[in-house]
């Protein structure tokens, strides 16, 4: 079985983000927090230099601003590589049939979509994230 990969938990101490960045990094960090459509930018002061945060209850938009991802994984503060994650996502098209799932490798989730309903009565979807292969630093905190 996967790891489960999620939002951060809008109580998530925000030194256990911090623990998994370098000064100098802009990291994205994907929390379960009703801000606006773009990420929230929040400059932490590190010695010698800053730790630039994108706060986003918005994956995929992380995924184009940032190089690196905190996140959940079973419920623990993570680190990813933005590329590893997106290249493990995968859209879920529950039909009257079954479920499919379809690699988004650039693909817009509407696109597929789209394509499926013209053919097929639609039931839900879903992106997910599966655990990325490699890790950035190995880094997890628990």
């Amino acid at each position: 079985m996967q790891p489960h990969l999620a939002p951060l938990d809008a109580a998530t101490p925000l030194a256990s983000v911090l623990d998994l960045a370098r000064p100098g990094e802009v990291v994205g960090v994907w929390i379960d927090i009703p801000i606006p459509a773009r990420p929230l930018p929040l400059r932490i002061p590190a010695s010698p230099r800053w730790i630039s945060l994108l706060l986003s209850p918005d994956l995929a938009s992380l995924l184009a601003r940032t190089r690196l991802i905190v996140l959940a994984r079973e419920g623990a503060p993570h680190i990813a590589a933005a590329d590893a994650l997106a290249a493990e996502r995968r859209l879920e098209v529950e039909m009257a049939e079954g479920t499919l799932v379809h690699p988004l490798d650039g693909i817009a989730p509407e696109a597929i979509l789209a394509e499926r309903r013209s053919f097929r009565r639609i039931v839900g979807s879903r992106v997910r994230y599966a655990e990325p292969v490699d890790s950035p630093r190995g880094a997890s905190i628990g």
